[in-house]
């Protein structure tokens, strides 16, 4: 462990004690890239997953608050990409 991250451990009242260092990791640019693009799929697929609940809730909510009404209103799918 290089000084700079045993002096922010210290700061937060942390100990360590490094048994093994194992392997070290190197990434490649391309290797990064991959990643990066890989992890942003995730993300755009989570915040759509995240969209689609929120609106679902809303039009929960909205029917709760209406009564007398027996089915809910009818549900919009976002536009796709």
């Amino acid at each position: 462990m290089d000084v700079q991250m045993e002096h922010q451990l210290a700061e937060m009242g942390g100990q360590t004690k490094i048994l093994d260092s194992g392997f070290q990791c190197h990434f490649t640019h391309e290797t990064f890239g991959g990643l990066a693009e890989v992890f942003g799929r995730y993300e755009t697929t989570n915040e759509r997953r995240l969209y689609r609940a929120i609106q679902e809730l809303e039009r929960v909510q909205i029917a709760r608050k209406i009564s007398g009404r027996k089915t809910l209103p009818p549900a919009t799918s976002p536009s796709s990409p």
